[in-house]
């Protein structure tokens, strides 16, 4: 699933990558489309993304869309409820989307940026209506970014969201309700102006963040990944690039017990994995290709397959 030309196409692969079906283009071809977020099962898949429909009333005005193949082919429809959201100054919406357990069937979660605050809908009926757009709890018109968890059972029972505001990670839970917001993920960090989280789950129950945060002493942005377990946060674990370089846009997954993996690009179009299968020794490699960035990871309690964008545009 990825971005090319202002549409939305999405590929796939059932055989680990070796060899890929022709691209089907989910949008419907009115351009400014980006920002897609995928979730689903081996059965059914759905992807979110935003639309900017122009500058109207004196406001930037986004939409936000769904299509869905519950196996019968793609559709695509707009989420009314989620839709014709309008900011004072070009503020991306950046939806996310997460599918998870429910008494007697599963619920379609997705989060949004709004000038408010980041709100939320959800769809009982795979996306066939959508319940109100509300609030996430205790967000305003300062955070952004919304990241949601699907793992490590796929899909699971109580997923999670993070998301900032330019200087704090935030940490909430959804079973049937939200529950109580958790600020503590970056207490006690050596880094300021944290931000673009990431989150999934582990085998072992533990909540996995990655974010990218600035290191005053280094004068550069660096990765920083913490574990919550019950209801402590691990030890901190910093991902430092090299002299003249920084790292940008973590994303990350659970494998099972507690070995986990990070993908991140720096500025200099490199792609890093790191890896950990005892929750402390971690390696770390590097892709490098042409102008490699905005790498993502699948959920996956044994493994995970990852996809990041090249010099061409192409999802690889």
């Amino acid at each position: 699933m990825f971005e090319s030309g202002g549409e939305i196409f999405y590929r796939r692969s059932n055989v680990g990558g070796t060899s890929w079906e022709a691209p089907a283009r989910l949008s419907t071809g009115n351009g400014n489309n980006k920002y897609p977020s995928l979730t689903g099962t081996s059965s059914t898949q759905f992807v979110v993304w935003q639309r900017y429909t122009g500058y109207s009333g004196g406001q930037y005005k986004y939409d936000i869309y769904l299509a869905k193949n519950t196996g019968s082919g793609w559709s695509t429809a707009k989420i009314t409820n989620l839709s014709n959201l309008g900011f004072s100054t070009q503020t991306d919406p950046l939806p996310v989307v997460t599918y998870k357990t429910r008494s007697g069937g599963y619920r379609l979660l997705v989060c949004a940026r709004t000038s408010s605050g980041i709100k939320y809908v959800t769809s009982d009926n795979d996306g066939s209506t959508w319940s109100s757009a509300s609030d996430l709890p205790s967000t305003t018109a300062s955070h952004r970014n919304a990241s949601l968890s699907m793992g490590p059972t796929t899909p699971a029972s109580t997923v999670y969201v993070t998301y900032d505001n330019g200087s704090k990670i935030y940490l909430n839970a959804y079973a049937t309700s939200w529950g109580t917001r958790d600020t503590t993920a970056c207490n006690g960090i050596a880094t300021i102006n944290n931000k673009s989280s990431s989150v999934e789950v582990d085998g072992d129950s533990g909540i996995d963040v990655a974010w990218e945060g600035f290191d005053s002493k280094l004068n550069k942005w660096v990765i920083v990944h913490r574990r919550k377990s019950g209801i402590s946060w691990g030890v901190v674990k910093y991902f430092q690039p090299g002299s003249g370089n920084e790292f940008h846009r973590p994303s990350i997954t659970g494998h099972a017990g507690v070995k986990r993996s990070i993908l991140w690009h720096d500025n200099g179009g490199v792609v890093y994995r790191a890896h950990t299968a005892d929750g402390s020794s971690w390696t770390t490699v590097a892709w490098t290709d042409t102008w490699l960035r905005d790498p993502s990871l699948s959920a996956g309690s044994t493994s995970a397959k990852y996809a990041f964008t090249g010099g061409g545009g192409f999802a690889l």
